[in-house]
């Protein structure tokens, strides 16, 4: 076969093709090896190896071409090299082949493919292994049929596997509750579909039959084509989470404290349970009787000042002879006194006023409004509650507020000082009686 014959047919490989002698002499290379070494074409023929490789990779490889040619073996090797500051990885294989006619003697076939992306992506999943096998977590990679591929220890831990193996191409719905089932198809795969994840708390069975509350978040895991190739779950055992929850709504005194401690554990956990915790906090800073802010919201805001909260008047409202009408007429007369003046505060003060339950029978406003409207809204509120018909049994009663108002436009005071102000308007308004209104401004 004539050597031009040759040339054409090597030229046209797909992969890396290039002919050696025993020297590591280039004698041919198609284009894909020319492009593989950064050659121009034509460029590469005539080169050596160690002009591309260390010494000691030179070394091998003319000890393997030598073996080669002595036993007419076909050998693989991989070799890593570094060509124009880029590391590369390539696997070539080596063919003796009888080339003496039209190449001379000790000639060898190989051809090249640079497998560096599959080894980098290899190190990358025995690492994502290696950490996964020392997660806390819960994490399992399913196929398109929703068969278990791969769990990690403690995923086995929460249902109870002694080993991998034993879950191995079983689907995952299997161990599910039945409503946990229903909603998963339901809500978990269609949110996949759309979005490509799903965040949710569901019931499994363990292989004893005991019931674990997870909370489970879905992803897809999708080929280089974009396509989707696995389902991934990261599963956490929620189950003490779940008891401890409702330890803090039956103990509502240690509420904010627990909900600190618990949301710091659970958010490490599982960012699903942020809504359940946004509620949490929303109850505990809020009054449960008059669904208004409570003291202890207020208090968060007692070193800011003007400039950073933008108030500038400040309402302290106190029921007057409070304490006579839970005497006369009982305790649950006085909440629905406290719960009809709340509600008609914050209606006349709207949405951009904090309005907060600050003693038993005293209420704070803060806002930011023009003071001919904050005194007309004052003067409101004290009309209306003096007018306001309240039942006791068959009979009817009624009662009043003072008020004192603080109006400043001293941004730089702080805001503890002026509700400590408009604490004195109200005193001073409490010792000329009921119904009163004093105001003061700075």
């Amino acid at each position: 076969m004539e050597k031009i014959f040759y040339e054409k047919i090597l030229y046209r490989m797909s992969e890396a093709v290039f002919l050696l002698d025993s020297s590591g002499t280039f004698l041919f290379s198609n284009h894909k090896g020319e492009e593989m070494f950064r050659t121009l074409p034509g460029k590469l023929k005539g080169k050596n190896f160690n002009d591309f490789f260390s010494e000691p990779v030179v070394s091998r490889f003319l000890r393997t071409i030598k073996i080669v040619l002595g036993r007419g073996e076909t050998i693989k090797r991989e070799i890593e090299t570094r060509i124009d500051g880029i590391d590369y990885i390539i696997d070539i294989t080596i063919t003796g082949f009888d080339f003496e006619e039209d190449f001379g003697k000790n000639v060898v076939l190989c051809t090249a493919n640079d497998v560096t992306k599959d080894r980098k992506e290899k190190v990358r999943f025995n690492n994502f292994e290696h950490f996964m096998n020392f997660s806390s977590q819960g994490f399992v990679v399913l196929n398109m049929a929703w068969e278990i591929i791969y769990a990690n220890p403690a995923f086995c831990k929460i249902l109870k596997f002694n080993t991998a193996s034993e879950c191995y191409l079983k689907k995952i719905s299997d161990y599910y509750s039945l409503n946990s089932r229903k909603k998963f198809e339901d809500r978990g795969r269609t949110s996949l579909e759309h979005s490509g994840k799903w965040s949710g708390e569901l019931a499994l069975y363990d292989t004893h039959g005991q019931e674990i509350l997870t909370a489970e978040s879905y992803f897809i895991i999708k080929d280089k084509n974009g396509r989707p190739k696995y389902y991934a779950n990261i599963v956490a055992d929620i189950s003490d989470k779940k008891m401890m929850q409702g330890e803090i709504l039956k103990y509502q005194q240690n509420l904010e404290k627990l909900i600190e401690e618990r949301t710091e554990q659970l958010l490490r956990l599982n960012t699903q349970l942020n809504d359940l915790y946004i509620q949490l906090t929303e109850a505990s800073i809020r009054d449960p009787l008059t669904e208004l802010y409570n003291r202890s919201y207020v208090n968060q805001f007692l070193k800011k000042t003007m400039t950073e909260l933008n108030w500038n008047h400040f309402i302290k409202i106190d029921i007057d002879r409070f304490g006579e009408i839970n005497q006369e007429y009982g305790y649950e007369v006085g909440d629905r006194v406290l719960k009809k003046i709340a509600k008609l505060i914050k209606d006349l003060f709207g949405l951009e006023a904090l309005c907060a339950r600050f003693d038993s029978n005293a209420f704070l406003v803060m806002v930011n409004m023009e003071n001919d409207v904050v005194m007309r809204l004052a003067d409101t509120l004290r009309t209306k509650v003096k007018m306001m018909p309240l039942c006791y049994e068959n009979a009817e009663f009624y009662t009043s507020v003072s008020l004192g108002i603080y109006y400043s436009v001293m941004q730089t005071e702080n805001i503890a000082n002026a509700i400590k102000m408009a604490a004195r308007m109200l005193y001073k308004a409490k010792t000329q009686g009921t119904n009163q209104v004093e105001y003061r401004r700075v």
